[in-house]
């Protein structure tokens, strides 16, 4: 697929998910804020959206949904991954994928980002095993 195709089948995407993933009531807004807005990440259109640590919960949470559109560009692979930082630790793990045609209806989309949401809300502090890369590389 030349680059020209490629952008006109992601424009095509992300205007019709944005109604979705820009405007719908998932993740629940007044406590996720958008990180990614369809942007262009390793060939998949990513949203992303996360929360701000607080005195009740020290944790940043993270949701996301990556959209890898076939060639044709009628259909894409939908990921939806979720995952928790705080100092130098974090997690980050998938929790589905569907296979999605353009005109199918975006509340399964939803349904997938609401389930990713309750896991990244369930994540606790020992659930964080893993070191951020780049505070392991020297100064």
């Amino acid at each position: 697929m030349s680059n020209g195709a490629r952008d006109l089948v992601f424009q095509r995407w992300v205007s019709a998910a944005s109604p979705t993933l820009d405007h719908g009531k998932v993740p629940d807004r007044s406590r996720y804020t958008e990180i990614n807005k369809g942007g262009d990440r390793h060939g998949a259109l990513e949203w992303s959206y996360g929360t701000k640590p607080s005195d009740d919960d020290p944790l940043t949470r993270m949701v996301g949904v990556g959209i890898i559109p076939e060639a044709d560009g009628n259909a894409a692979t939908v990921e939806f991954w979720f995952g928790a930082r705080h100092d130098d630790r974090y997690m980050r793990r998938p929790v589905s994928a569907i296979l999605f045609g353009m005109d199918d209806d975006w509340g399964v989309v939803e349904q997938n980002l609401a389930e990713a949401q309750e896991a990244a809300d369930g994540i606790q502090e020992a659930d964080l095993t893993q070191l951020v890369p780049a505070l392991l590389w020297p100064s």
